[in-house]
Order: structure tokens, then sequence, then C-alpha cells
């Protein structure tokens, strides 16, 4: 073989390895393409052409895992939303808003407010120590009565032989006394004593169920929304019958006092 023909072959051999070098790294560059930007890649006779996306059959199956608000959660969006329109409108009439203006007004309204509550408190002194509502409530349900007028009432009086009994009651007309605490502020202060006795339906007491609660409570303000929570823990089960319970309650302050009877049945 001559030179010419050996120099020939040799040149053609680079040239072939030069070509396939370059669509190789073609190729690399195309499926790092793909891992980045998810371009998926198929060939066909040495030919590459886009197909369609491979989705993992697992994620055909997957549920929807997305957050389901409870009916609380729920219902106060709703109430938000339909309240959207007024708390837009009420933040808009806040922008450029004569603050001067609107503290005038403020004063003026509260002025109102505290004269008409000094006038109420003047007619609070003249009210007697008295019941304004009261209700039987469910069994452990006084941990939630946190707040006057929050409660859940029992439709029954008819009641377990070692059940609960748990009342809710709101009075009226206790009166308020001043004291001064440590660093000099002017505190009021409600007592009210509570008495429960049982009777059954010939008259006789139960003697197990006496018991005696007293409530003290201090404030900056004279508190006129008064709630207790009463319960009482039979010390044994009660035979079946009817009965009817007493609740005593004393004002320590004005020393008057009422009797609530509740009648129940034991069965």
């Amino acid at each position: 073989m001559n030179t010419s023909l050996l120099l020939f072959i040799t040149i053609l051999i680079l040239a072939l390895s030069s070509v396939n070098f370059i669509f190789l790294n073609d190729s690399f560059e195309i499926m790092i393409q793909d891992n980045n930007n998810d371009i998926i890649l198929a060939s066909t006779n040495d030919t590459f052409t886009e197909s369609e996306p491979r989705i993992p059959s697992s994620a055909l199956d997957e549920k929807d895992t997305s957050i389901i608000p409870n009916t609380e959660t729920s219902l106060e969006a709703e109430t938000l939303q339909s309240n959207r329109s007024f708390i837009e409108n009420v933040i808009k009439s806040k922008i450029g808003e004569n603050k001067s203006s609107s503290f005038s007004n403020n004063n003026s309204a509260l002025s109102q407010f505290y004269q008409l509550r000094n006038n109420y408190l003047s007619q609070w002194e003249t009210l007697s120590f008295q019941p304004k509502f009261d209700s039987f409530i469910n069994e452990n349900s006084t941990h939630e009565v946190v707040g006057y007028g929050i409660y859940t009432e029992r439709n029954s009086n008819i009641f377990n032989p070692d059940e609960q009994i748990s009342l809710y009651l709101e009075p009226i007309g206790f009166k308020h006394k001043p004291i001064i605490e440590s660093k000099g502020n002017k505190l009021y202060l409600t007592n009210i004593t509570t008495i429960i006795t049982m009777q059954d339906d010939k008259g006789n007491e139960v003697p197990s169920i006496e018991d005696i609660k007293n409530y003290d409570l201090i404030s900056h303000n004279k508190i006129t929304e008064l709630f207790l929570p009463i319960d009482i823990d039979l010390i044994s089960p009660l035979p079946a019958g009817n009965y009817t319970i007493t609740y005593t309650l004393i004002d320590n302050i004005s020393k008057e006092n009422f009797d609530l009877q509740k009648n129940i049945t034991i069965s």
C-alpha cells in the first residue's frame, strides 16, 4: 500500500471519528436538557423525535390531598365573604378621614354611653336580688360556660341515678362593695353564696345533697351581667322518683337572698 493511500485512509478515519463525537455530544446535551426542562425524547432509526410525557401510573392514582376546612372555619369564611363589600367600604371611608373630627365624635359618643350607664346603675341599685334566668345544662358542660349567655341548654329534667346535675343561673340586683387594692386602685367586690338542698316527693330531705358554694368576684367596674354555673355531684346514686332541688342564693353585700326551686325526676 503506497504512502498516499495510507495517508488518505488515516484522514478519513479521523474525520469520521470527529463527526461521531459531535453527534454524541449533541445527544448528551439534549438529554441534559431533558433532565432540566422535562423535555422527553424518543429515538427511532437514529432520529430523535419529541414524544408524549411519561406520567407515572402512581400519579394517575393519586388522590386529592387538599385540606378541607371544617364546618366552623367554612362558616367563618362564608361570613367574611358575605361582609366583604361592607368591610371594603369601611376601609375606603377611613382613607383621608379627618382624624380630629373622628376623635371628637368618639368622645361625644363615649360621654353619652357613660351617662346612660350611670343611669342604668342607678336603677340597678333599686332592684331586689332575684333570678333573671335559669336552666339545666348538659352534664359536664360547665367547663364550656365561658361567658354570659354561653351555655348548652338541657332539654329534659330527667336524670340518671348517678348523673351530675348542672344549673346555669343569671342573678340580678346584687350589689357591689368598693375596695382599694394594694396599688391604690379602686375595685368592686361581688360576693354570693349558694346553699343547695334536695327533698323527695314526700318532703323528706336528702341528707347527702346539702352543698355550699361561694363566689367572690373582683372587677374594675361594677358588673351586672353575671352567670353562675352550679353543679351537684351525687355522693351516692339516688333511688328512682321525683325530687325538688332548692337553690338558696345569698348576696353577702346587701344581705338579701332568694330561693330557686327546680323539680327533677330520677329514672
